[in-house]
């Protein structure tokens, strides 16, 4: 996956606020209009804090991890949705908390010795 600077995803989000519809703005900058999408649902909600790059690796609590499982499983929220509202980088790390918290409950969740 492409890296894309912090300068280049605000100018895409600003050109589609500018009243550009997701292709349009996808076209122009030669990305995908999913990306377009993400980055603009991710700005909309967090700012330009939600659409800058990750400098480090974040752990996770526990007690973080159930609350962010928890709208997936007890209010049957979309868990793209759900990663995009806690500022996840990415809705792969949301999964795979489900699946092990399906597979072997909260105690997989924690972290590893």
């Amino acid at each position: 996956m492409a890296k894309y600077s912090d300068e280049f995803r605000l100018a895409v989000v600003q050109y589609y606020l500018a009243g550009n519809g997701s292709t349009r703005t996808a076209d122009h900058f030669s990305i995908s209009d999913s990306l377009v999408r993400r980055w603009v649902t991710r700005y909309r909600l967090h700012g330009e804090s939600g659409i800058k790059r990750r400098k480090h690796t974040t752990k996770y609590s526990v007690e973080y991890k159930l609350e962010a499982i928890r709208p997936v499983t007890g209010q049957g929220m979309y868990q793209k949705a759900a990663a995009d509202q806690l500022n996840l980088p990415d809705c792969s790390i949301l999964l795979q908390w489900l699946r092990l918290y399906r597979l072997n409950g909260i105690n997989s969740l924690k972290p590893k010795p």
